[in-house]
């Protein structure tokens, strides 16, 4: 019981205290980071985040997020296995086994067509 309440009491502290850190950094605001606290002046930074963010293009489809999954998987070491590959992007055994296909025919420097 008493190990209960001390725990308690622990988790209490810690987390008044992230709220207390959490207020002091969120009343900083956003002009803290841009160095400028005008409308402009934020908006100038974060036009400049944006023109500086190396943005990749999002696939649109399951099967290319399966291919570059499987792509990246493979040149780590550790491949997704067919069971994966159909459960996390909703393939078909078919649709897994064309991936699968066309990632280990890039992988040997053919074409996948």
């Amino acid at each position: 019981m008493s190990e209960a309440l001390v725990g308690g009491r622990v988790f209490c502290v810690v987390g008044v205290s992230q709220c207390c850190i959490w207020g002091f950094d969120r009343g900083r605001g956003p002009h803290h980071r841009t160095g400028g606290s005008t409308p402009q002046a934020r908006q100038a930074q974060y036009e400049a985040d944006i023109a500086a963010a190396d943005l990749a293009e999002v696939p649109h489809d399951a099967e290319t997020t399966a291919r570059t999954a499987l792509a990246a998987s493979a040149a780590a070491g550790n491949p997704l296995s067919q069971w994966q590959l159909m459960t996390r992007f909703g393939l078909t055994r078919t649709a897994e086994r064309k991936v699968r296909q066309a990632v280990l025919a890039e992988a040997n420097g053919h074409n996948p067509g």
